[in-house]
């Protein structure tokens, strides 16, 4: 950021950068030398409120706001005074299609992510770093962090198990370095699971995913391969943006299970153990996705180059 000139257009990108921490930075370094700025992709981590005076002046004088939650479209209007608002898919779905590998049996998917656990002295415990927002804004979730901890290790170990015994070969697929780190744990005992390294390339995630039959996904990403690679998805929505983007999507209700249904005693393990079924996201769903991504990007490039 040291080396940003006021000549010199940014774009900030992705759905996690947009924390208080690094917006306050940025403005900060914005109100000093008055860079043009354009956002894509993004999604506030918390209230519009605690983000500060200033990271609100940026915001109003940014060239395009591209946001991937509808929800945060409308909230940011009456936080803000722009109307550089749009909304957009993901910029994942404008990665190229992945080409995946020759299948090695009938194979089954899983990505873990330390769900309500925190890593604490080499081991993971029941805990959530926004304990304290969700105490305030959801109290259901925050109530049950124990239990929707414990619930979502035990339906996956059991889930896993299941698939084995209908004879997959069974893989887990990191989209972070902790969700390693937490899937050898949870799934501690299950012999036969072939648990790969955590690859910071896209490509190569997407591309195991794309050669499995199924994928049962928890982070966002991993549900975003499995519609980009069009695998058969049975997905846990571990937040509402998952819910939001499968909903979207067009996937079937019954597909949607996650913190919600463990919270209110639905939750359905049947539903991930089925031999066949899943939702595939269209052809036609998928290339308009795809422009979305896409036009989101070309939109901030060319405003600020204008």
């Amino acid at each position: 950021m040291k080396d940003i000139r006021g000549d010199v257009p940014v774009i900030v990108g992705g759905g996690a950068v947009v924390t208080r921490g690094t917006m306050e930075i940025l403005a900060a370094h914005w109100k000093r030398h008055r860079f043009p700025v354009a956002f894509v992709g993004v999604e506030f981590s918390s209230d519009f409120e605690s983000y500060g005076s200033e990271v609100m002046e940026m915001f109003n004088c940014a060239k395009s706001i591209g946001l991937r939650d509808g929800r945060q479209a409308e909230g940011i209007g009456r936080w803000a005074s722009t109307d550089a608002v749009f909304v957009h898919a993901d910029l994942a779905f404008a990665l190229d299609r992945p080409v995946p590998p020759p299948a090695r049996g009938i194979t089954a998917a899983i990505n873990l992510m330390p769900f309500f656990q925190i890593l604490r002295a080499h081991k993971f415990e029941p805990g959530h770093g926004l304990s304290v927002w969700y105490s305030k804004h959801a109290i259901k979730v925050f109530e049950n962090i124990e239990k929707l901890a414990a619930a979502y290790v035990a339906y996956h170990r059991q889930i896993a198990l299941r698939y084995q015994e209908m004879g997959f070969r069974l893989v887990h697929v990191p989209f972070t370095p902790e969700d390693d780190l937490f899937a050898k744990m949870a799934l501690r005992g299950i012999r036969g699971i072939e648990f790969f390294r955590y690859d910071r390339s896209i490509a190569n995630c997407e591309a195991q995913i794309a050669a499995s039959a199924v994928l049962v996904g928890s982070r966002f990403h991993a549900n975003v391969a499995a519609l980009r690679c069009q695998t058969p998805l049975r997905p846990f929505c571990y937040a509402q943006k998952v819910y939001d983007l499968l909903l979207e999507a067009g996937c079937e209700r019954k597909y949607l299970q996650g913190r919600n249904e463990i919270i209110e005693g639905t939750f359905n393990i049947d539903i991930y153990t089925e031999r066949s079924g899943g939702f595939v996201l269209s052809e036609m769903e998928l290339n308009k996705r795809s422009r979305s991504a896409t036009e989101a990007i070309e939109r901030a490039v060319g405003l600020l180059v204008s």
